[in-house]
């Protein structure tokens, strides 16, 4: 029989307890920090609700265009989610407009939250409080990132970009709704050249003319809804009144002119080397006669849009109806509105306008460098562009069918304009 003295059961009770008192300590470390990192991350997502609801609260007002209530209303909001500033040492910073490097300007408003956490642990080690910081930012942005939309259903091609042309909307993507399977065609001759974010095509892509496409197009996608839709309805209620002057006639521009907002019923024409025609900030509806301007002719919009419809009635209506015409040799310098009912709308043309059946053909083209800061949206209409210089769009081009003309240079950069493109939103975007 073996026999164990007691003086060693003794010693192997007292390791046992040492171990156990280590383990309990170690246990609660654990346990603190447990605790400690509980307590931080949630006190890090209070800080960043409130932070997201004051950005959507700043952004809804910047979409309501009040942006003298954007600071105040996001404020608001933050102290509705317990962040006050200067209470209880919490800090609410409301910059606006934003100066963010990449949602920045007067579409968008930056909330930066900070608070402290008191801690267990740190406390230990002299930190009794660990700072929480919790960042937003709010605005108004589009909904879409298709800036180049062909809304027909079935037409062969829906897009055409002809020989030498050059298209780059890469910072967006191109949207064709056509099922025909000859839905687009990139002409291969003297180098044709799409270049876009991403191509969606519901039908397919002509076999016999494979110019550059870049990336490669997605066929047999779901057609896109029409980006504009909303916005562009929205303007037609504006539309109503009577002619300027009470009289149908056409405006011709021969010299250097500045015309007015208004409606303009007969038309306005710039079609010689003298001409400039220098619209001042609004809306102008033109009834019949369209626009016009060719033979080294000069139109500059500033912050203006244009809605060409029918004639009155009493002087012809749909019959009377003429597109917009910038010829090969026109001078254009444009920008839409960057707030109010018609933000971010350059030129459009409702559906239903002119002679039912037949397609109307609208064009814009120079000889020279042109810039349009604004979207384009002719939904039942062709738009024809192109320019011997580069043709710059910052915006949207949305129409039936789109023809890019050949050897022409045409960038469409939607989004990258600096103002939203598309039906606007009120959201967090970041």
């Amino acid at each position: 029989m073996i026999r164990i003295r007691s003086d060693e059961t003794d010693s192997r009770r007292g390791a046992i307890l040492l171990l156990v008192a280590i383990a309990m300590v170690a246990m609660m470390g654990v346990m603190i920090l447990a605790i400690d990192g509980g307590l931080l991350q949630r006190q890090r997502r209070i800080a960043q609700l409130a932070a997201d609801a004051a950005a959507k609260a700043g952004a809804i007002e910047i979409l309501r265009q009040r942006p003298e209530s954007v600071i105040a209303s996001a404020r608001s909001e933050a102290s509705r989610n317990a962040f006050t500033d200067g209470t209880n040492g919490r800090v609410v910073l409301v910059t606006y407009p934003s100066a963010d490097a990449t949602y920045g300007g007067s579409n968008f408003v930056q909330i930066d939250v900070r608070d402290t956490v008191r801690s267990i642990f740190a406390g230990f080690i002299g930190r009794a409080r660990i700072p929480v910081n919790a960042h937003a930012i709010g605005g108004v942005t589009g909904t879409t990132q298709s800036c180049i939309t062909a809304l027909s259903p079935d037409a062969s091609p829906g897009i055409l970009v002809d020989a030498g042309g050059l298209v780059n909307a890469v910072g967006c993507n191109v949207s064709i709704n056509s099922s025909s399977s000859t839905a687009l065609c990139v002409t291969a001759s003297e180098g044709g050249t799409l270049a876009a974010g991403g191509i969606s095509i519901v039908g397919g892509y002509d076999s016999g003319c494979r110019g550059t496409v870049t990336p490669a197009a997605l066929t047999g996608q779901t057609a896109v809804a029409d980006p504009l839709a909303l916005t562009a309805a929205i303007l037609v209620t504006d539309t109503s009144g009577a002619c300027n002057g009470g009289a149908y006639r056409l405006v011709t521009v021969v010299a250097d002119t500045t015309l007015n907002p208004g409606i303009f019923c007969g038309g306005i024409k710039a079609a010689k080397s003298t001409s400039i025609a220098r619209f001042t900030p609004g809306l102008y509806v033109i009834k019949g006669g369209g626009l016009s301007v060719g033979s080294g002719g000069t139109v500059i919009g500033t912050h203006a849009t244009i809605i060409n419809l029918n004639a009155p009635s009493a002087n012809g209506g749909a019959s009377k109806f003429a597109v917009i015409d910038f010829g090969s040799d026109a001078n254009i310098t444009w920008s839409a509105p960057t707030s109010g009912r018609v933000a971010t709308i350059a030129m459009m043309s409702p559906s239903g306008q002119g002679v039912i059946g037949h397609l109307q053909q609208n064009q814009i083209t120079s000889t020279a460098n042109a810039t349009i800061d604004g979207s384009l949206w002719f939904p039942d209409q062709e738009m024809r562009l192109g320019s011997g210089g580069t043709l710059t769009i910052n915006g949207g081009v949305v129409a039936f069918d789109i023809l890019f003309r050949s050897d022409s240079r045409v960038n469409v950069t939607g989004f990258g304009g600096g103002a939203a493109y598309g039906v606007l939103k009120a959201s967090i975007v970041r």
